[in-house]
């Protein structure tokens, strides 16, 4: 028996979060469901994100043992249009995806003309490095916070012009507590938009004043990636050729259903 690990992309709007819940439609439940039916059973299972409802991926990971080799096409001729596998490599039996080295978040907002990118860039300076986090998560009781407590380290932090009108803000973190990014993120958009200045910042990471932001909408929220030591999972050529002609067509489909809801407003 051999061991796989595979990176995963999703788009995570229709879905209730990664985890599997009874009686939800969740990202993982409908994996596994697609490894059973064309693998069998498998082992060893773990994947690196849980990601939260409405957050999607181009790079989560996960890991398993089989009998048989994965192939790609076979499974993402099996998943939902929205939901696709887009490589596989072997991997030693002592591999893990949930051991990763960091983890790096990407946030996509509109621009609207009212961000200052450099105070922006500014916050983010701010926010690299270990700090105790808990005033940029959310605390469940019943879930055990660990030996680390809420300290988590950000390896990097930045934004940037992006393309077709957006505003790409990023995070890298050896790893991320529940809800960290989004309302990490949320406080640097409220500092380019006034609302906040970067003192505020400060004092809420050294754990001297609580910030009232909530956290960015999910739904702009992307998992860009997972690094490993010895591993890099490219994306497969093949794949990509697939998909390509997937979204191409779902864009089409997306689109005709923009123009007549555009339509119906113009003519009211």
């Amino acid at each position: 028996m051999k061991k796989w690990a595979l990176r995963l992309g999703y788009f995570g709007w229709n879905y209730h979060g990664f985890q599997r819940q009874p009686g939800l439609r969740t990202i993982e439940g409908v994996v596994l469901g697609a490894l059973k039916r064309k693998l069998g059973e498998i082992q060893d299972y773990s994947y690196a994100s849980r990601t939260d409802r409405g957050v999607s991926s181009f790079g989560n990971v996960i890991s398993f043992s089989s009998e048989i080799k994965p192939i790609l096409g076979a499974l993402n001729h099996d998943l939902p249009w929205d939901v696709f596998f887009l490589s596989c490599k072997e991997v030693s039996t002592e591999f893990n995806a949930r051991f990763a080295l960091c983890r790096e978040y990407s946030y996509f907002l509109l621009d609207n003309g009212n961000l200052n990118l450099d105070k922006m860039n500014a916050a983010c300076e701010l926010v690299k490095g270990e700090h105790d986090f808990r005033y940029f998560c959310k605390i469940d009781k019943k879930r055990k916070i660990g030996k680390r407590g809420y300290r988590r380290k950000v390896l990097d932090c930045e934004v940037k012009e992006g393309k077709c009108g957006l505003i790409v803000l990023r995070i890298t973190a050896d790893s991320f507590l529940w809800e960290m990014a989004r309302r990490i993120l949320s406080a640097v958009v409220s500092i380019g938009r006034g609302e906040l200045d970067l003192r505020d910042l400060e004092l809420s990471l050294e754990l001297k004043k609580k910030l009232n932001v909530r956290p960015l909408d999910p739904i702009g929220l992307v998992l860009t990636g997972v690094r490993y030591r010895d591993l890099e999972l490219s994306l497969d050529d093949d794949v990509k050729r697939r998909l390509h002609k997937r979204m191409c067509e779902k864009i089409r489909e997306e689109g005709t259903k923009f123009l007549l809801i555009k339509n119906f407003f113009e003519a009211l």
